[in-house]
């Protein structure tokens, strides 16, 4: 019977023990993965290192709500990184009786420098000791710079560059150094002296024409750039990026040939680079090359069939080339392209202009007046859209719509002598005789004035035929 009580009496202490226990249940809350936020770059460069203690406070999810500083490494940068490291882990939230409760967890983040960032920091304490033995070793200025860009501490190397440069003013290798620091640090204005006089004093070495050649281009100084790219390709006459500034800046100056010749010397070292053969075929079609330019263009279509600006390109080419059928298929699939890629209304219109033009030509006068009058809708305010307007309505007779178009452009451009003459031509038709003096006489001092002998005569004999004529109604009219 002892043994029976003795029994119950060891079951029931474990079981109230077993409840005591589950009733004070407590799990810590503890971090599940601590973030990854990079070292500082200013405290990298000035060998910065430390402890920060912070304290977090994990919700009920696990989710940071606060972050608090309590113990600073002495750095204000490495602070703010373990800041950022205690906000960005992520934590498990602490439990009691197995339910998750908000907590604060304290705990330290230590910043280590990495061990290549130590060992370059070494080296540079190192060499700043033999600079200071050894002042006349040009090669520890260089090698000291080139440390400190491996640390992005562009500030110190040009420091050290231009320490050295006051030593050597005629030294390439450092004028290329400082050039590299310049480009590094962006500051690509800067960067043009320092390249030049790497240039200058090292004209052999291919490493630098291209790139002062492409910061001149890029910052429209095609003069300057010019000469240099001509030299560099000298140099590395297969350098397809030199080639492409020369196509370039060849082009910007108008001398298409000359462009044409360097795109394609381009496209012969790299056949398969669609953006060059549009080059090329561009360079050609404003050089007058139409028919060259026309496979270019169709090649570079296959890849991007719907591109509005290859569209049109072809479209002027078979226009120059006089097939104006093809020209008018190409410009239509062009309207669409635009429409679909919500091109400006400028571009619309002047898509709409050629295809006017197309259809007076190929005798469709109702379709012609319908495209020039969409260009002129979509930019009523443009004196050539406004102008090839009235002419179209001009050679249709439609007269009372085409007058007051070509007296906007007379107020617009009151130097255009044909605009007089045509008005003149209307006045004539209407039988606005004085006016029609007036604008012809306006048209005749223009055209003598750009010295257009033949318009001058063509003008005289139509006024002298004019001024008959009203001598002839003004003695009607006296002898009635």
């Amino acid at each position: 019977m002892r043994f029976f009580f003795f029994f119950v009496l060891i079951a029931v202490s474990a079981f109230l023990f077993s409840k005591v226990e589950a009733a004070y249940s407590l799990v810590p809350a503890r971090i599940l993965k601590k973030a990854r936020v990079p070292y500082p770059k200013k405290a990298e460069m000035l060998g910065k290192q430390g402890i920060t203690w912070v304290k977090v406070k994990v919700g009920k999810n696990g989710k940071p709500l606060q972050v608090v500083l309590v113990s600073s490494s002495g750095s204000a940068s490495l602070d703010k990184r373990a800041e950022e490291i205690a906000q960005e882990s992520s934590y498990k939230p602490e439990m009691k009786d197995g339910v998750p409760a908000a907590s604060w967890l304290l705990f330290s983040i230590h910043s280590r420098l990495p061990k290549s960032v130590r060992e370059n920091l070494s080296e540079i304490q190192s060499l700043k000791e033999k600079i200071s033995r050894f002042p006349s070793d040009r090669k520890l200025y260089g090698k000291l710079a080139m440390f400190y860009m491996a640390q992005s501490n562009w500030e110190k190397a040009k420091e050290i560059y231009q320490e050295a440069e006051r030593k050597w003013p005629d030294n390439p290798e450092l004028a290329a150094g400082l050039a590299r620091v310049d480009l590094d640090m962006g500051e690509k204005v800067q960067a043009v002296p320092d390249l030049e006089r790497a240039v200058k004093l090292n004209p052999k070495d291919l490493t630098f024409p291209p790139i002062l050649a492409d910061i001149l281009v890029g910052s429209n100084h095609l003069n300057q750039a010019l000469p240099i790219l001509k030299k560099a390709h000298l140099l590395e006459p297969k350098n397809v990026y030199m080639l492409q500034d020369l196509g370039y800046v060849y082009y910007q100056k108008h001398l298409y040939l000359k462009s044409a010749d360097a795109y394609r010397k381009a496209l012969a070292l790299k056949p398969d680079d669609p953006a060059l053969e549009v080059n090329l075929g561009n360079a050609l079609l404003n050089a007058g090359k139409f028919k060259e330019s026309i496979p270019l263009f169709q090649n570079a279509l296959k890849l991007e069939p719907e591109n509005p600006n290859l569209l049109y390109s072809l479209g002027v080419s078979y226009f120059y080339e006089n097939n104006l059928k093809k020209a008018r298929s190409v410009f239509k699939k062009t309207v669409l392209a635009m429409k679909v890629q919500h091109a400006p209304s400028d571009n619309l219109a002047t898509v709409y202009l050629e295809l006017g033009i197309i259809d007076f030509r190929l005798k469709d006068d109702k379709n012609g007046l319908n495209f020039l009058s969409r260009a002129y809708h979509l930019s009523p305010g443009n004196p050539l859209y406004i102008s090839s307007l009235a002419k179209g309505y001009y050679n249709t007779k439609h007269y009372k719509k085409a007058y007051p178009l070509f007296l906007t452009i007379a107020k617009m451009q009151p130097q255009n002598a044909q605009t007089f003459e045509l008005l003149g031509s209307i006045d004539s038709v209407e039988k606005r005789w004085n006016q029609a003096d007036s604008d012809w006489k306006k048209a005749l001092k223009l055209y003598q004035e750009q010295h257009n002998t033949e318009k001058v005569k063509k003008i005289g004999k139509t006024l002298s035929r004019l001024e008959r004529l009203l001598k002839e109604r003004s003695s009607q009219n006296n002898g009635s």
